[in-house]
């Protein structure tokens, strides 16, 4: 019905009223109950019925004096002006009301079929790579689709216990099988190189990689291997990283304490700590170093040389060893941590 559209529950609407009845609030406080205006008198039994529900739920929310206020302003408004309102213009609206709970087939986008993975996706072990051309043939099946295999079955006792040896290795490194586990590997370089000997030129796989837990460890490594076998280079230089971790301190979890200016071989580094959100506005190599290591907002500059290799060293050393670290400065200065950062509590 036209008459009682403004009494539907809708709270966001009722407040907009307020702002005309604070006043009014304030001098009301007489038991609630309709005034006598030509608005109420043109409603029908029925219609008043609603107004005195309406009334009845909204007192649930809002106390006496505020409840006065709204109905003397819904009591001022004409039914037929409500009926005849224009509705807000709202730009990329539907042209007609909805409560957006259904799918709208003109309006949303295409529903597409959603593939529930039941478990996410896991680092293939690069110890499976016996160090030739080809994959053995026992293996072969591991690195198919499920849709390749179709009903076949794979056996992953292999990898299983390829997975079972990396832990074992780890644990010979003073790790445990949780910390190898969680452990987030990113390779930075991967090339063929030559080394010039009496015998003529030696070819072979170099590969540097970095790795760390994401929570402030973290470690590069190099490897070199048969340029047939590249990913043995991989795996040498994956253990090395593993074996070089080192801490880095970060500020809250997420970025450096202070400006960072460093110098190493040709390679010129400066880094500056970020506000929450920012995100690694740093060179990519710096970046991929900074997501092992968990730090999560920087920027900085490199300049001179861009040797991936020069950099996440350089970039490594600095955040190890040129970081203004606040307890260390405290203790310097004799100062207590609180008054250094100039933070205070009270109780």
């Amino acid at each position: 019905m036209q008459s009682i559209g403004i009494f539907r529950n809708s709270r966001g609407l009722i407040r907009s009223s307020l702002h005309v009845c604070k006043l009014s609030a304030s001098l009301v406080q007489q038991p609630i109950r309709f005034q006598s205006t030509d608005n109420t008198n043109k409603l029908s039994e029925k219609e008043q019925k609603a107004r005195e529900q309406h009334v009845q739920t909204l007192s649930k929310y809002y106390p006496e004096s505020l409840l006065s206020s709204i109905v003397a302003a819904e009591s001022a408004i004409d039914p037929k002006d409500w009926a005849q309102r224009k509705p807000a213009q709202t730009q990329f609206s539907p042209i007609y009301r909805d409560d957006l709970a259904q799918y709208d087939s003109f309006y949303d986008h295409a529903q597409n079929e959603w593939t529930d993975l039941s478990k996410p996706r896991q680092q293939v072990p690069y110890e499976l790579f016996t160090g030739g051309g080809e994959i053995p043939r026992e293996l072969q099946d591991i690195w198919k689709t499920q849709h390749e295999l179709g009903d076949k079955k794979v056996d992953n006792s292999l990898r299983a216990k390829s997975l079972q040896a990396d832990i074992e290795r780890a644990q010979r490194l003073g790790y445990s099988e949780d910390f190898y586990r969680g452990l987030k590997f990113k390779t930075i370089i991967i090339k063929r190189v030559v080394n010039q000997t009496a015998k003529g030129k030696i070819p072979s796989t170099f590969a540097l990689v970095v790795c760390g837990n994401g929570n402030g460890m973290v470690g590069i490594g190099e490897g070199k291997d048969l340029v047939t076998a590249p990913m043995e280079a991989v795996v040498k230089a994956k253990w090395r990283a593993i074996a070089n971790m080192v801490h880095i301190p970060r500020n809250d979890d997420r970025t450096i304490f202070g400006q960072i200016s460093h110098k190493m071989g040709a390679v010129h580094l400066t880094l500056r700590p970020a506000p929450p959100g920012h995100g690694l506005r740093v060179n990519h190599v710096i970046a991929d170093l900074c997501r092992c290591a968990g730090i999560k907002d920087l920027t900085g500059n490199t300049f001179h040389s861009r040797n991936p290799l020069n950099v996440i060293k350089a970039a490594l050393e600095a955040l190890q060893t040129k970081q203004p670290i606040p307890e260390i400065a405290a203790k310097n200065r004799g100062k207590k941590i609180v008054d250094l950062r100039q933070v205070y509590y009270t109780l």
